[in-house]
């Protein structure tokens, strides 16, 4: 028998998970708590976290080819399938910590997941901007931003990777990690007056997909009852567009800061306390 939803709160989430620098708002009240109530049924069947990983990938695909249809619906189809995507990546870590088949093949798929979709739903919004007007420059923009939406996610994995490199190459054999909380939640939590500095973590938090699936859901909403254009642009194509500019900016922008300022080596000091 089955848990109740109650107690596999205990079992199936993350110790402390609404504490805050545990994920973002929408993740820690809405996202975990609602995805046990897909999670519940599935224990009662034979499905792995993997398989659960893998049929994730297949809806997120499938709302890349409704981002592709161009009219309203298919925009707000492939909005509702992203959502369900977004459920289901947390509905898997829930079955493996059950499960107690949780392991680091499974967090790398998961990232393999995360990869592939972020980036394919700029290529399915690219092909409904295309066949919305006929602009073939749409198609090239949906490409540049599928490209550094996975770059984007690219420089936190490969900060981590040049993290565990340093430590190999020093041959630290034991390290206490002080603070693991991710940057982007530091960025966001740091107070300036700086007007560019605000403005550029404001885009830095639109690109995370959380943010960037809830404003697509609310547009494609509305986009049902009224018909969203502007300067003769339909919705998917301005936000292909702006995507187009904003990633790219962003992911340069933070290379630049990063290996101008070395800042990474201070984050490094901060979070890495080896045993020598």
């Amino acid at each position: 028998m089955v848990e109740s939803i109650k107690e596999l709160r205990a079992i199936c989430q993350k110790p402390h998970y609404k504490e805050k620098g545990y994920g973002n708002w929408y993740v820690r009240h809405i996202i975990r708590d609602l995805a046990l109530y897909v999670t519940r049924p599935l224990l009662y069947t034979s499905v792995t976290a993997n398989q659960v990983t893998f049929f994730s990938i297949l809806i997120g695909i499938a709302s890349a080819v409704a981002f592709a249809c161009p009219t309203a619906w298919g925009l707000f189809l492939g909005a509702l399938l992203l959502q369900f995507w977004y459920l289901l990546d947390h509905v898997d870590g829930q079955v493996a910590r059950y499960r107690k088949t949780a392991g680091v093949t499974g967090v790398f798929f998961d990232y393999i997941t995360h990869y592939t979709v972020h980036s394919v739903i700029f290529i399915g919004l690219g092909v409904g901007a295309y066949f919305s007007q006929g602009h073939v420059f749409m198609l090239v923009l949906g490409a540049i931003s599928a490209l550094f939406m996975a770059f984007v996610s690219m420089f936190f994995d490969a900060k981590w990777k040049a993290f565990f490199h340093w430590i190999d190459f020093n041959q630290w054999r034991s390290i206490d990690i002080v603070n693991t909380k991710d940057e982007s939640s530091s960025q966001s939590n740091e107070k300036s007056k700086n007007i560019f500095k605000i403005c550029f973590i404001f885009l830095c938090k639109l690109t995370d997909i959380h943010v960037l699936m809830n404003v697509l859901t609310f547009a494609s909403l509305i986009g049902l009852f009224v018909e969203l254009k502007f300067l003769s642009l339909a919705i998917q194509e301005w936000f292909v567009l702006f995507y187009a500019i904003v990633l790219p900016t962003v992911f340069s922008a933070r290379c630049f800061n990063l290996i101008k300022n070395k800042t990474l080596d201070q984050e490094f000091k901060d979070k890495v306390k080896p045993h020598v």
